[in-house]
């Protein structure tokens, strides 16, 4: 008899001009008890085709009414759901808010489906619960609650090989049921997700289990590619079949990423990266620790392949700066005292160099440590009559607002500068170029501020040297500001060290060390040089009908101008230099002074080169 009624689903499809759809329908288990629960939205998983879809929805509604008229009031319509909801509180309270609101909220939906999940795992939580007994739970929502769609709430897997469809399952009903199976076995109450396969006789339960489940998470991964997390859950738990599966079957790459459609994700890579730690557990590093003594080949190799004249150039760009690299890196350096202690043939110091071998750009130096020194002397000088940090007094704050006007009016009167006076808008001017000329003018300075002389030189050599472009004597920097830091406490001892100060003058010699490049060359003076590039480019060489084209456009504009290739040939750019102090020289590392002041002559010497061949 049901296979007589089976068979009437096809016969349908004929009369309605859709047989091209019969087998989509077989496949996914489509009988004429289920045909009245399909709407919109698993029509439209179902037939991809706009025209089909209308013409099957059409005709599904007339074949509905004949057979199956709707229930007319709410409160006549009887359901296994309704019955359910009665029996609880929360039940009941949906009913009640539905006939006053007339919709479920999403809470409300959420609420129905745990629910309905709850009843079915109750008796059995090891129970298999099928794609069609969630679809006629979600037939029963749309009963009761007639303003619902099935679509909301259980939409079936489907893998139609002939139409090229693949889809996997999703909506409310069976999300919850996920979640609801996954706070079962982590409370330990169930052991597999495929409870068809338990075998209570068996001594060795656990190894059934986990094949069961792991063929299932298999399943899964060839067809979904989200949620992530569930993703990454089910992809580390199958690492030993999938691995084991290539081992024996011998798959092809191209072969292994079309099985699994996740790898082709933009996030893809992390699964690779998953399954090499799961095979080479501590070899993670290996590569980045083994790189160095194989990258000389991969040049040798690149170039010995490659045929395109401009790839060469660039790989040969790439070698001389490898070069580079290792002449900075096989430097004589060592800056731990216990390293010193085990070996006694210890090299003699350099010579610190002199003023003509270490020129850098005048005052490059981070703004914000700057400025932030800068302030806190200010703020020490407005304080030195009353010698408290914290003004507590009329009296004491009045001293300090008229100290306060006083360096203020000599600063303007004397070196024509704006020392903290708030701006229209936005801050005040304590900005670098303040800053800037109050260091270069160190006895003025001490003459208007009152703070003494011997500190803020002290504090402009500690900042020359971190805006330096080369490598530091990290003894004698740290040795340098603990002085300072000493002599600052002993001179103002009402007044407690400003943070960046203390970062720099006691922990500064730490940062340093574990840095990867010169402090100097971490300085956001190149971030901030870009600044005009971008509103130039912007305004003359982007599409204004889109914000995003527009930052396409720019970025693309950058990443040109950046390229390594052209900024090699591009002349530099001629800059004013101010040799450094001779207490900052003492603390520089003369041999990686003399390196950057060779590489600094040869790319002279190439931009002259260059302009003359442009000539």
């Amino acid at each position: 008899m049901d296979d007589d009624i089976d068979q009437d689903v096809p016969q349908l499809l004929k009369q309605w001009g859709l047989p091209q759809y019969i087998h989509t329908f077989q496949v996914n288990d489509i009988t004429i008890s289920t045909l009245s629960m399909i709407d919109r939205g698993l029509a439209k998983e179902l037939i991809p085709s706009i025209g089909d879809r209308a013409k099957f929805l059409k005709n599904l509604d007339n074949w509905i009414k004949i057979t199956n008229p709707e229930c007319p009031e709410f409160s006549s319509c009887s359901s296994p759901l309704k019955n359910l909801l009665l029996k609880s509180n929360e039940g009941q309270g949906l009913l009640n808010l539905y006939s006053e609101q007339g919709k479920l909220s999403n809470n409300g939906r959420r609420k129905v489906c745990n629910i309905i999940i709850k009843d079915l795992m109750q008796s059995d939580p090891n129970k298999r619960i099928d794609s069609s007994l969630l679809l006629t739970k979600a037939q029963e929502i749309t009963e009761v609650f007639k303003k619902e769609n099935i679509s909301t709430y259980f939409i079936p897997y489907i893998n139609d090989t002939k139409l090229k469809i693949k889809r996997c399952a999703k909506g409310k009903l069976y999300d919850c049921l996920q979640n609801r199976r996954r706070e079962l076995r982590e409370a330990k109450v169930i052991k597999k997700k495929n409870g068809s396969n338990i075998n209570n006789n068996s001594n060795e339960p656990e190894v059934v289990e986990e094949d069961g489940g792991a063929d299932e998470d298999i399943q899964w991964l060839q067809n979904c590619t989200e949620p992530w997390h569930l993703v990454i859950e089910k992809w580390q738990k199958t690492s030993k079949n999938r691995l084991k599966e290539i081992e024996t079957s011998e798959m092809t790459i191209g072969a292994y990423i079309n099985k699994y459609p996740v790898l082709k994700t933009p996030r893809g890579h992390e699964l690779l990266i998953e399954d090499f730690q799961f095979l080479y557990p501590l070899s993670g590093n290996k590569l980045f620790e083994i790189f160095p003594t194989i990258k000389n080949n991969i040049f040798k190799v690149a170039l010995s392949k490659t045929q395109v004249t401009e790839v060469k150039e660039i790989l040969e760009q790439l070698q001389l700066l490898n070069k580079n690299d290792e002449h900075y890196t096989n430097l004589p350096i060592n800056f731990h005292t216990e390293d010193e202690a085990q070996s006694p043939d210890v090299e003699p110091p350099l010579q610190s160099p002199s003023h003509q071998q270490i020129n850098s750009p005048s005052w490059p130096v981070p703004s914000l440590s700057q400025i932030r020194f800068f302030e806190t002397i200010l703020h020490l000088a407005y304080k030195i009559p009353v010698q408290k940090w914290q003004l507590r007094s009329e009296n004491d704050k009045g001293i300090v607002k008229q100290k306060k006007v006083e360096i203020q009016t000599k600063f303007r009167e004397q070196m024509g500068l704006l020392v903290d006076v708030p701006k229209a808008g936005f801050g005040n001017t304590n900005d670098g170029n303040t800053s800037r000329r109050f260091f270069a003018n160190p006895e003025i300075a001490a003459e208007i501020t009152g703070v003494d002389l011997n500190l803020i030189k002290r504090l402009k050599v500690i900042l020359e040297v971190i805006s330096s472009y080369h490598k530091v004597d990290l003894k004698k920097f740290a040795l340098y500001g603990y002085e300072t830091a000493k002599m600052y406490i002993d001179l103002y001892p009402w007044h407690p060290m400003t943070p960046t100060m203390h970062k720099i003058l006691i922990h500064g010699a730490t940062v340093m060390e574990n840095a990867l490049l010169p402090i100097g060359l971490l300085s956001e003076e190149a971030a901030e040089a870009r600044n005009k590039h971008i509103r130039l480019y912007r305004q003359n060489y982007a599409r204004k009908f889109s914000r995003q084209q527009c930052n396409l456009d720019v970025m693309n504009r950058l990443l040109l101008s950046s390229d390594p290739l052209i900024s090699s040939i591009r002349p530099k750019p001629k800059k004013r230099s101010t040799p450094h102090s001779e207490e900052a020289i003492q603390m520089l590392m003369p041999a990686e002074a003399h390196t950057v002041e060779e590489n600094s002559s040869d790319e002279e010497t190439a931009a002259e080169e260059t302009d003359n061949e442009i000539d």
